[in-house]
């Protein structure tokens, strides 16, 4: 039987936040721009109906690898797309398509994401 003392718990438990959260304030800016356009292309498919293929996601994926400069790893960019799908599906459901966050996200869509897909 293998015993885990306390210490190798405590370390466990300090690392996990090392690997779920940005390292430094870029880290953090990036992830924010990296959700708010996963936030974007969610609102499209639910506000205006939208249904995105493989092409269309890696056009815009490259454009969000440029406006964060690559700095997201893969794990990461996962987790981060599944929070803002689910973020931006809460606020549809309560809100509306109407809501300003909902509005907000739908410009950055149409300014920044949209135009790739042409």
């Amino acid at each position: 039987m293998i015993r885990i003392t306390g210490l190798v718990v405590l370390a466990a438990a300090l690392a996990v936040p090392a690997l779920t959260s940005p390292a430094s304030a870029d880290d953090a800016a990036d992830e924010a721009t990296y959700s708010g356009y996963h936030r974007a292309i969610r609102a499209a498919e639910l506000c205006e109906e939208r249904n995105f293929d493989q092409d269309a996601h890696a056009k815009m994926a490259g454009v969000i690898d440029e406006k964060i400069h690559y700095a997201i790893g893969a794990g990461r960019r996962l987790i981060l797309i599944e929070q803002a799908k689910s973020e931006m599906g809460k606020v549809v459901e309560d809100k509306g398509c109407a809501d300003t966050s909902v509005q907000d996200a739908l410009a950055l869509f149409h300014g920044d994401l949209e135009p790739a897909l042409q």
